[in-house]
C-alpha cells in the first residue's frame, strides 16, 4: 500500500533534533526511522482507529513473555487483554524492501503467536496475515482497522 501520501497529512512536532512520540508521551531523538514510527503511529491512530492506549512502542519480546529475548518490536498493537494482535516494523526509507526487515517481523510473530504483521518504509506499508490452516503468512492489500485486528 503507498502510504507516503497518507503519511504527509500528518503534522509531527519537531524541535531540533527531537520528535514528539505520543505513545510514550515525551520527545525522542529524531532519526530517519523514527519519523516513519512517528508517521506510522500517526496513521494507525487516524486511519485505522486504533485507541492510542492499545499501542506500544519500543516493547522488549522479554516483557511480553518470550523470556531473554532482548529484541524490541517497534510498533505493536494490544487487545483488551493485552495479547499482541499485530506488530508493525518500520525502517527507514532508506532501507527498502530488503529480506531482513521480514525476517525480523517473522521472528516476532512466531515468537508472540501474532497473527497479523506490517513492514513500513515511509513510501509502502505492506501487510501480512497468518492463515492457520495453510500455515503460511499471505499478504494482505487493505490494512485492517482495530476492530479487524481483534478477529483472529
Amino acid at each position: 500500500m503507498d502510504i507516503y501520501k497518507a503519511f504527509k497529512k500528518y503534522k509531527l512536532k519537531i524541535k531540533g533534533d527531537q520528535i514528539y512520540d505520543p505513545i510514550r508521551e515525551k520527545f525522542v531523538h529524531l532519526t530517519p526511522e523514527e519519523k516513519v514510527r512517528q508517521q506510522t503511529l500517526q496513521y494507525m491512530i487516524n486511519e485505522l482507529e486504533i485507541p492510542p492506549e492499545k499501542i506500544g512502542v519500543e516493547i522488549s519480546l522479554n516483557s511480553l513473555g518470550d523470556v531473554g529475548n532482548r529484541k524490541r518490536i517497534d510498533i505493536c498493537v494490544f487487545d483488551n487483554d493485552k495479547k499482541v494482535v499485530a506488530i508493525v516494523e518500520c525502517k527507514a526509507n532508506y532501507i527498502g524492501y530488503k529480506e531482513a526487515p521480514y525476517n525480523q517481523a517473522i521472528d516476532y510473530v512466531t515468537s508472540l503467536g501474532v497473527y497479523r504483521y506490517f513492514v513500513v518504509d515511509g513510501y509502502d506499508m505492506i501487510g501480512y496475515y497468518y492463515n492457520s490452516q495453510q500455515d503460511q503468512f499471505e499478504k494482505i492489500e487493505a490494512l485492517p482497522h482495530y476492530q479487524e485486528m481483534l478477529t483472529a
